[in-house]
């Protein structure tokens, strides 16, 4: 029966990284901080939404979506676009959209304002997965703080969302207490990519 364990361990592994993944670009209005939509400012000639889809791309291919109300420049029509569902609020709606839209997938979801979002940031996030782990939430210094918009979320973490919704609590970091939620500190390397842009000067070459 024990030699039968590591078969059944990697059957499971297999079987829950056979999920699709998704990417979710969060975008919203006007920023009052930037002066206008975050995601339509640029760094280095190219606006962050692209710099985003980009990054997301490399990593999931073609299953980006973007998620919010703002504004999409017609360059990017061939991006399947959801609206904020009605009844959350802030980052959670888009989140929330990406989920009810693809009920069985997995989810890379990143905020639009990351001006050094990578790649590699990206694949360690899904390196993170794993029989058991409904969701993958970073945090920067190691403690219980972590960074919700930067993060990796299984379908199975759909309800723990929703019930936060529900109850008008729209900050979905605070699924981080449920047990079948992980926190990962950020190796130092790639900690640059969680630090997110509230004002023009941060989209500067020399800011980060």
């Amino acid at each position: 029966m024990l030699e039968k364990l590591p078969i059944l361990k990697k059957y499971l592994r297999e079987k829950w990284l056979s999920t699709p993944v998704f990417g979710c670009v969060l975008i919203g209005g006007d920023s009052s901080r930037m002066g206008s939509a975050k995601h339509l400012l640029t760094k280095d000639g190219q606006t962050m939404l692209v710099r985003t889809i980009e990054c997301l791309e490399q990593v999931v291919g073609s299953n980006v979506v973007i998620c919010g109300a703002g504004k999409v420049p017609e360059s990017l029509a061939r991006f399947k676009r959801l609206p904020d569902v009605p009844d959350a609020q802030g980052p959670m709606s888009g989140v929330l959209a990406g989920m009810r839209w693809r009920p069985r997938a997995s989810w890379l979801v990143a905020a639009c304002d990351l001006p050094e979002l990578s790649p590699a940031a990206l694949e360690w996030l899904l390196s993170t997965r794993a029989p058991g782990i409904w969701a993958s939430l970073p945090s920067l210094d190691g403690s219980q703080y972590v960074e919700p918009l930067l993060a990796h979320y299984d379908f199975r973490a759909r309800p723990l969302l929703e019930q936060l919704a529900a109850q008008g609590n729209f900050r979905p970091g605070r699924i981080a207490s449920h047990p079948k939620v992980r926190i990962f500190p950020v190796p130092p390397h790639l900690q640059a990519a969680w630090r997110n842009a509230n004002s023009p000067r941060d989209l500067k070459n020399d800011a980060f």
